[in-house]
């Protein structure tokens, strides 16, 4: 049965989307009043929001190999997507302040397939997401609101071998905030989100925190190390905790770019949509490419 939100409910989320996105507007046109100098940038090269190294749900391009010591899913995990950062406005002040305020708006999209390693058809499930990301930047914290839309897909041949398997369909929109700090080697977040329209009917909210510590620096500072993690409480699971590491080597490519090769460890439940009430315990080693870095991602850019 798909489940909306009441039309009271429904009118209260609107009311606050509305209230934060007023008060990020006019906190930013306040600052601008008593700015000396703004700047408007069509697609940065860079974005304001930190990478969340360790979460599954982070957009990258990514192969990883997983292994499972608990639930039924071994084989590959690979991710196609990238957030796109539209346009970024900053402000800088009469008292030159090191970083001014900065608006972003920006556009996410992309994959996150799950492979059998050992199917004829190996495609096991498809889940596909698509974001509209709303960050505001204030010295070393970051602030970010955003919608977001995904639905998850069981792979043909699954379905085949899995005839018990629930063929039924998986979409939702949630809105999500989400607060981030980036100072010296280490940067921290945290934040909530709640589904506004599920299908099929579940808990509708969650909460997340977590964070990344850079490194001893290699390489002519150009590699760097770092370790990573990740931690959920979803409703629709009864608040179980999720528990998401990384750790591994960070390099610098062109433009800030970052390519990291990493060792991954999961327990808790299933990132993948129509597998969400599985509990699982993966490890992995996998390749992410984050198409626009910010701020800490790789220990290179910290201070030493």
């Amino acid at each position: 049965m798909r489940a909306h939100l009441r039309p009271p409910a429904r009118q209260s989320a609107l009311r606050g989307l509305a209230l934060l996105l007023g008060l990020a507007i006019g906190t930013a046109g306040a600052r601008n009043s008593c700015a000396a100098e703004s700047h408007l940038e069509l697609f940065p090269r860079t974005r304001l929001f930190p990478v969340r190294a360790a979460d599954p749900a982070e957009f990258s391009f990514s192969a990883q190999y997983v292994g499972a010591r608990k639930g039924p899913l071994i084989g590959y995990l690979f991710g196609l997507g990238t957030p796109l950062p539209l346009a970024q406005l900053q402000w800088a002040g009469r008292e030159k302040a090191r970083e001014p305020l900065a608006l972003e708006v920006g556009l996410e999209a992309g994959a996150r397939l799950l492979i059998d390693d050992g199917a004829n058809f190996p495609l096991q499930v498809a889940d596909f997401e698509a974001g509209l990301p709303l960050d505001c930047h204030a010295g070393p914290f970051v602030a970010r609101l955003r919608v977001a839309h995904e639905s998850s897909h069981l792979g043909d041949d699954y379905i085949r071998r899995h005839p018990e398997a629930n063929t039924g369909r998986f979409n939702r929109e949630s809105v999500a905030v989400l607060g981030a700090y980036r100072g010296g080697r280490t940067q921290l977040y945290a934040g909530g989100s709640y589904f506004f329209h599920r299908n099929p009917s579940m808990a509708a909210e969650g909460i997340q925190w977590g964070g990344e510590v850079a490194g001893p620096r290699l390489w002519r500072a150009r590699l760097g190390t770092y370790a990573a993690a990740d931690f959920r409480a979803r409703g629709e699971v009864g608040y179980d905790l999720d528990v998401h590491l990384q750790a591994g080597v960070a390099l610098r490519a062109l433009a800030g770019r970052d390519l990291r090769l990493a060792f991954r460890y999961t327990n808790g439940h299933s990132p993948f949509g129509q597998f969400f009430r599985e509990r699982i315990e993966w490890l992995g080693l996998g390749l992410f490419y984050f198409p626009f870095s910010a701020g800490l991602a790789p220990s290179f850019e910290a201070s030493p």
